[in-house]
């Protein structure tokens, strides 16, 4: 029986919190789905403990040594043997009924859809993280609805066939740290002219983060390296799409994020005191700087703050 779906876990140092996750993806009442493991030569005892749990659909590997986030993600995905990719942290849990319900509806067996996202539930919040309708988006209205717009990585299915995991490797030796490899791949899918699906249903639940290597790596996220994060997005967006309304659209999206960022109120992104007022301005700076992104990102602060205000006022 040929396996439809492989849900990827890559893992460090979260042992209790990974057992959860991997209990989650086994409650999953099917035999077409995989779970793979991968464990980031973690110092604590996940290794010794995800090997104790028996289930013929679940695969685990290791590390030889602490490769990063991102190298530990392209593994994970790289060792699927399936068409389709369900991506979950490990931190997080699996709604079963969720994957369940896209196996018997058959959305796993069209070689049109790209991408699946379901909503993202928050329990400890008790609200949504994100939100979707039930929709389908051809590629140039899937391109303006979900490019750079999704960076939590749980809960995304995506169909390996046409992800591009050569640049994406390419990628990972060249720049200095790929801040979010699942976008990448979504702009490399986006770029094959498949179906985006949007489901309402909650796909996983939101856990609450332990210690992040990524975190602990990049500080990813202070406003310098947002600067930088929307700089790659730039860079690996000109890489992939030719001049045209595509590219032009994802830079939309890039101008956006650099504006949710900018009116984001985040001490983790400014620090506290006088300097948030300084490295505000710097990163304000710093965005316009960029070639091709001044009347975009302007502009779009502009829209939104008209919308905050008519928001304030109705």
């Amino acid at each position: 029986m040929k396996k439809l779906i492989s849900i990827c876990i890559p893992t460090y140092n979260r042992c209790a919190k990974v057992k959860l996750a991997i209990e989650s993806a086994l409650s999953v009442k099917s035999e077409l789905i995989d779970i793979i493991v991968m464990d980031n030569y973690s110092p604590d005892n996940t290794w010794s403990e995800i090997n104790k749990l028996d289930d013929s659909r679940l695969k685990v590997f290791r590390q030889g040594k602490n490769i990063g986030f991102c190298g530990n993600l392209l593994d994970v995905v790289s060792k699927a043997e399936t068409d389709f990719v369900f991506l979950l942290s490990d931190d997080d849990l699996i709604n079963p009924k969720y994957v369940e319900k896209i196996i018997e509806e058959g959305l796993l067996d069209s070689c049109a859809t790209g991408i699946i996202y379901g909503s993202i539930f928050n329990t400890h919040k008790n609200k949504f993280y994100s939100e979707y309708s039930n929709s389908l988006y051809n590629r140039l209205s899937g391109i303006s609805e979900v490019a750079v717009k999704h960076s939590y990585m749980s809960g995304m299915i995506l169909n390996k066939k046409y992800i591009d995991m050569k640049l994406l490797y390419q990628l990972y030796q060249c720049e200095d740290k790929l801040m979010y490899p699942h976008e990448v791949m979504v702009l490399s899918i986006l770029q094959q002219n498949k179906d985006i699906i949007t489901i309402s249903d909650i796909c996983c639940y939101q856990g609450v983060p332990g210690f992040s290597h990524i975190i602990d790596e990049t500080v990813y996220y202070y406003y310098t390296e947002r600067v930088y994060l929307i700089k790659q997005y730039i860079r690996i967006t000109n890489y992939i799409y030719e001049e045209g309304v595509e590219r032009d659209t994802i830079k939309k999206n890039i101008a956006h994020l650099a504006t949710v960022i900018l009116l984001n109120s985040s001490p983790l992104i400014w620090g506290k005191g006088h300097k948030k007022i300084i490295h505000r301005l710097k990163y304000y700076i710093a965005i316009n700087s960029i070639r091709k992104m001044s009347f975009k990102f302007n502009l779009n602060i502009i829209r939104v703050l008209i919308l905050k205000v008519l928001n304030l006022r109705f």
